[in-house]
């Protein structure tokens, strides 16, 4: 009974960091996309200016 626990323990704790570690994953992909976004806005300010 007691390994199927622990069985069990190690994979809520294996599941709970995968999800953490897609979240920091989806986090920085929109953090990318913000920099992206951010970079072509200062390059089409650029544009303009000249």
């Amino acid at each position: 009974m007691l390994p199927i626990i622990r069985t069990i323990h190690l994979f809520l704790e294996l599941s709970k960091s995968i999800v953490s570690l897609l979240f920091v994953i989806k986090q920085h992909q929109r953090m990318l996309q913000a920099s992206r976004s951010f970079t072509i806005y200062i390059y089409l300010q650029v544009i303009n200016e000249n």
